[in-house]
């Protein structure tokens, strides 16, 4: 049987991430910050005219970033089984989620509590996942936020919603870009050790 390498008894087989990953944790943290913000000062929200051309740029942004890392890093035989392996976790958890959806619809189920539970179904996954690996262990503080989320949501109405939302995303990413920053910090003294 091989050994897999370890570390704090998580394996440890993927390729290590580095800071510039931290920018990814960092926007979506930007994002959580602004729905906080539009939950206590909800006349911040401009109109439709203006607030939705400006969502698009702010989700067209990282997507063009992402776009431009994946064109110019060259794929290993890891890198591509770790993204077959996030593309079917994206199916399942999204094709779950639609029918669980239309299945509450069908029930008459009030909005809040569909909307609680598909928060806690993606964050159940995901904390599943973020155990399982030592470089997928920063995602647990999204997951944390999302289980807030979840469990909140029912309890919630008007601009509360979104002071719940707002502040779960920016606490969670900011817990995972620790956590990230962490790692990074530890691979590279380990790295630096194997050195010498």
């Amino acid at each position: 049987m091989k050994d897999f390498p370890m570390t704090f008894g998580f394996p440890d087989t993927l390729p290590p991430l580095g800071l510039r990953e931290l920018r990814s944790y960092l926007w979506f943290g930007a994002t959580g910050f602004l729905v906080l913000a539009l939950g206590f000062f909800p006349t911040l929200l401009p109109s439709r005219r203006i607030g939705l051309p400006l969502l698009a740029c702010w989700v067209a942004l990282p997507a063009w970033g992402l776009f431009a890392l994946y064109t110019r890093k060259p794929r290993t035989d890891s890198s591509h089984m770790s993204s077959v392996q996030v593309r079917f976790y994206t199916l399942i958890v999204y094709g779950f989620g639609i029918g669980f959806y239309l299945w509450a619809r069908q029930l008459d189920l009030p909005w809040r509590v569909v909307i609680g539970s598909l928060f806690l179904m993606e964050a159940l996954p995901g904390v599943v996942i973020s155990l399982t690996e030592w470089w997928r262990l920063s995602h647990l503080g999204l997951t944390v936020g999302l289980m807030v989320c979840g469990f909140g949501f029912p309890f919630v109405d008007g601009n509360r919603m979104l002071v719940l939302v707002g502040g779960a995303v920016l606490t969670g990413t900011l817990l995972s870009a620790a956590i990230l920053y962490g790692q990074v910090r530890h691979h590279e003294a380990s790295s630096l050790g194997d050195r010498i």
